[in-house]
């Protein structure tokens, strides 16, 4: 089932964006701060092996928790207007783009993790930038650049059937 694009409420965040704030803040095996202290630590491996798709680059479309963290229209536009919110995001994104470049770990399109998960990360990505304005958008351009930059495989003329999806992915799920 498709979920409304706005809230019942203007100015107010949906459950769901909630339910992912509330992870985004869990103190306890994962949330911003686990990825602060594995950046730090540079273990870029835990980039790969964690399961953060849900909580760190939330979209539009269902997960494997089904609606449960599944943001609406109206909460990308306020979260992009969230100054703190956005640099604790672009912080995680530039986390798994570090550990491409320094720690030569993919965690967006390896074979170790979920097809879906770059998907996700694309959309995401792509919905905040939508929804942003001023430098937090550059930074987004900037960083999506990044990634086509460091995943060609994003950008490759034969394209694997998951890059295929993004495609659709955009088209369904990403804000704009």
């Amino acid at each position: 089932e498709k979920q409304s694009i706005a809230s019942k409420e203007p100015d107010k965040l949906s459950k769901q964006a909630e339910t992912v704030l509330a992870a985004r803040a869990n103190p306890n095996n994962s949330g911003d701060a686990k990825f602060a202290e594995i950046a730090e630590k540079e273990e870029w491996i835990m980039f790969r092996r964690m399961h953060y798709d849900w909580w760190m680059f939330p979209w539009a479309g269902p997960s494997s928790y089904g609606s449960k963290y599944q943001l609406t229209k109206q909460d990308f536009f306020m979260l992009a207007q969230d100054k703190q919110f956005m640099a604790k995001y672009i912080f995680g994104l530039r986390c798994i783009i570090d550990a491409k470049i320094k720690g030569n770990i993919d965690a967006m399109m390896s074979d170790y993790v979920s097809p879906r998960r770059v998907r996700k990360i694309m959309v995401s990505v792509t919905s905040f930038k939508n929804a942003a304005t001023g430098d937090t958008k550059k930074a987004l351009e900037a960083m999506i650049q990044t990634i086509y930059e460091n995943w060609p495989r994003l950008t490759a003329k034969k394209k694997e059937a998951n890059v295929k999806q993004i495609a659709k992915d955009m088209q369904q799920y990403c804000v704009k």
